[in-house]
């Protein structure tokens, strides 16, 4: 998953962040979990850095699970790995990815599930991606790829190859 940063901050210096498993929070309840992976939701806030207001959280329900869906959040969508669930009257099955009304406030499993719940603030303009590049325009793309090839980008840390540009 890619993360558009603000029109402001995508042209600042390329960095890598890791955050381990451990440090990301989980929290677990009658008949699920949840582990938030960027933002505050569910009473926990992540550690990962982030430029706008973002949420990214994996979960699981076993059958006659709830999750309550985070309201606090402009634009939201959910994600189903595996299973179905029930929002707003709809059944959202696996491999389906919907954008959630303003009136969704739960979701409920009837067997096993997983899925993520994202998103955030809206963007403040289009984004274009190509290959591991995100940018609000094309030419920033282009240079981006003339970078890559050139050698120009600091390798991440505790890496030692670097990934030719496919074609």
């Amino acid at each position: 998953m890619w993360l558009a940063l603000p029109q402001a901050q995508e042209r600042c210096t390329p960095a890598f962040y890791h955050y381990p498993a451990q440090v990301l929070p989980q929290r677990d309840f009658e008949r699920g979990s949840v582990q938030l992976l960027i933002g505050a939701a569910f009473g926990m806030v992540s550690p990962v850095k982030t430029f706008a207001p973002t949420l990214y959280a994996a979960w699981q329900l076993q059958g006659g699970g709830v999750l309550p869906l985070p309201q606090d959040v402009a634009e939201r969508a959910l994600y189903l790995i595996e299973g179905e669930v029930l929002v707003d009257g709809e059944i959202v099955r696996a491999g389906e990815l919907v954008i959630l009304s303003d009136s969704a406030r739960k979701l409920r499993a009837s067997a096993c599930v997983q899925g993520v719940i994202f998103g955030g603030a809206p963007l403040d303009g289009p984004r274009y991606l190509d290959w591991n590049f995100v940018a609000s325009n094309r030419a920033l793309l282009a240079a981006a790829r003339a970078d890559w090839q050139a050698g120009r980008f600091v390798m991440v840390p505790g890496e030692s190859e670097s990934i030719p540009l496919p074609g």
